[in-house]
């Protein structure tokens, strides 16, 4: 992975996708706007490209990235375990940043983010060798949840 960094993606020339306000719908540029205080910034700040997402993705399904396992299957068996005390027993678990959901297909490992001006949805079915993610330049988290919940059932 040669994209991943933090702080807003890119430069101050325009070679990335620049965050936009839901609000007013105008950019907020790639400098201290374009961040959240440290305290509140998700993830510390991570951004990466798509294709190295893609790779991380990868990693999570078990594939090599690079001919090179990066994981065991211990390790991801790890990562992929719902805590055992859910907050709703009726409703998804919650486990190292993936929510667990149940379906009719198996189960979904569901991962999102946003700093409030760049939004990103991933939805793993490591049974079913399926990963599906979205991003956006603008949180508009309900309608990329949205699109990634119905094309998860279409590709089991």
């Amino acid at each position: 992975m040669t994209s991943a960094g933090f702080g807003p993606p890119g430069s101050r020339l325009l070679d990335q996708p620049r965050g936009h306000d839901a609000e007013t719908g105008q950019s907020v540029g790639n400098g201290p706007r374009a961040e959240l205080p440290r305290p509140m910034s998700p993830a510390k700040l991570m951004h990466m490209n798509m294709a190295d997402w893609a790779k991380f993705m990868r990693v999570h399904l078990r594939q090599n990235v690079n001919g090179v396992k990066l994981l065991s299957a211990g390790s991801l068996k790890k990562l992929h375990t719902a805590d055992v005390r859910p907050n709703d027993p009726a409703g998804p678990t919650y486990g190292f940043g993936w929510v667990h959901f149940q379906t009719p297909r198996g189960e979904v490992l569901w991962h999102n983010g946003s700093n409030g001006y760049w939004y990103s949805a991933a939805a793993l079915m490591p049974s079913k060798n399926i990963a599906v993610f979205a991003v956006t330049n603008q949180d508009v988290s309900n309608a990329v949840d949205a699109v990634l919940f119905r094309a998860a059932p279409r590709v089991t």
